[in-house]
């Protein structure tokens, strides 16, 4: 059996509530196949070291809310793919 990547269609946006000091990170995007750009829909993103994970939708898309500061690891896994890990960077750290 060989293993299929996985292609990741990902928008990152940054928020800060009103009145709270700590910002907070919206992270959603799409995973596909690499090479028929079909949906993965079997699978699961988590946050690497927070107990933060969604398994991913029908479409393959996914959406999760980092309520804390710092850089993370975001960890997309499905069955018969190799496990995809991408870093998320703050670029505004305050």
């Amino acid at each position: 059996m060989s293993l299929r990547f996985l292609l990741l269609s990902i928008g990152f946006f940054l928020t800060i509530p009103g009145l709270v000091a700590q910002e907070a990170a919206h992270v959603e995007g799409t995973v596909l196949d690499s090479r028929s750009k079909k949906a993965i829909t079997d699978g699961i993103v988590r946050i690497e070291g927070l107990n933060i994970s969604e398994k991913i939708g029908i479409d393959g898309a996914f959406s999760l809310f980092i309520d804390q500061g710092g850089d993370h690891i975001l960890n997309i896994s499905s069955p018969d793919y190799i496990t995809k890990r991408i870093p998320i960077i703050w670029e505004n750290k305050p």
